[in-house]
């Protein structure tokens, strides 16, 4: 079990309100203004096309694309997002599909001549698992003629399975996906991806020429010449062999199996007092002290089950409440490692 880092989901200026914190991931802002706003990048869009460039230009931050960035004031920097009128969890880029809505979509942003702009979205944030509404985003994308980005670095891996697709519904829709297949797909580290409909787009933002590279070949992508890497690994590789060997039936059966183990670490935890404080398909698990909700109590709870070798898990926190969190992703998880961490938190518990 482990909790890797939050996945970036495209960078976002912020303005910083009255006691917040600047995010700490890419792609949330904070602030007191409520209105979505639409900054533009430094660099003057080349040309009137619509989108050149912008599909490379949530996950690398190098070589900045020429577009509009979408801020999303309310988002929550620890991935949780806010509880809706239904008491379940509303992500960040939802509320702003929500308030334009709310709004008749009075105020919501369009397009402007010449330019594109982008919407960040996330499918499977790394702190909570928390998915956006993927349509109704791309249906708020299509009526003001911007483009829809999801980062999918985590929760993306989910399309290979028949049974939990589903929670992806809209992802289809998007203009970019990122997708880290080192984080779900039991790789070694350092296989991110880059999913894109604008393959101009995506040559136009890297493409450089010199006179000592050799020229293009007629039906043939160089690999240089879409991202900013020039001399690098062949990090494909390992993918394309889990692939190879596993197919997609295999790479399902074990994302269902981890997604069954994390429903019965639920089970267990919520049979032995503690609360489950997410809720997402993913097996993501966040869990409270009912009796002490301080962060203090719950980073000592962390420590002590790292400490003992018996699994690991971490603090975080979910709308400002301190929670443990634990993660089902790896092929070797079994149902026993479950009963474990159960055992081990209820010890430390006391």
């Amino acid at each position: 079990m482990a909790a890797g880092r939050r996945p970036a989901a495209g960078r976002a200026r912020a303005d910083r309100g009255p006691g917040r914190e600047r995010p700490r991931g890419r792609g949330r802002a904070a602030g007191g203004d409520r209105r979505v706003r639409l900054r533009p990048s430094r660099r003057a869009p080349r040309g009137g096309r619509r989108g050149r460039g912008a599909a490379a230009g949530g996950h690398r931050p190098h070589h900045a694309s020429p577009v509009l960035r979408a801020v999303q004031p309310d988002a929550d920097p620890d991935g949780r997002g806010r509880r809706d009128a239904r008491g379940g969890v509303q992500p960040a880029a939802g509320r702003v599909v929500a308030r334009a809505r709310r709004r008749g979509d009075r105020g919501a942003p369009a397009a402007l001549p010449g330019r594109a702009a982008r919407l960040p979205a996330t499918a499977g944030t790394t702190g909570a698992g928390a998915i956006d509404p993927l349509h109704g985003l791309a249906g708020l994308c299509a009526d003001h003629g911007l483009r829809l980005h999801v980062d999918a670095a985590y929760g993306g891996a989910a399309a290979l399975s028949d049974r939990l697709r589903p929670a992806l519904d809209g992802i289809g829709r998007a203009d970019s996906i990122t997708l880290d297949a080192h984080k779900w797909l039991s790789v070694p580290m350092g296989a991110g991806a880059l999913l894109t409909t604008d393959a101009d787009g995506l040559a136009e933002t890297f493409r450089v020429t010199t006179s000592y590279m050799p020229d293009e070949i007629h039906g043939t992508v160089d690999p240089y010449t879409s991202s900013q890497q020039w001399s690098r690994r062949f990090m494909g590789l390992k993918l394309f062999l889990s692939l190879a060997v596993a197919g997609r039936a295999g790479y399902a059966e074990q994302l269902e199996r981890d997604a069954a183990l994390a429903d019965a670490l639920r089970g267990g935890l919520a049979a032995a007092g503690w609360e489950i404080v997410n809720d997402t398909p993913l097996p993501v698990v966040c869990f409270a002290d009912p009796g002490d909700g301080t962060w203090e109590r719950h980073d000592a709870l962390a420590r002590a089950v790292v400490g003992s070798g018996r699994a690991w898990i971490s603090p975080v926190r979910l709308d400002g409440r301190a929670a443990l969190r634990a993660c089902v992703i790896s092929h070797r998880t079994t149902l026993a490692d479950v009963g474990e961490l159960v055992d081990a938190v209820t010890e430390a518990r006391g």
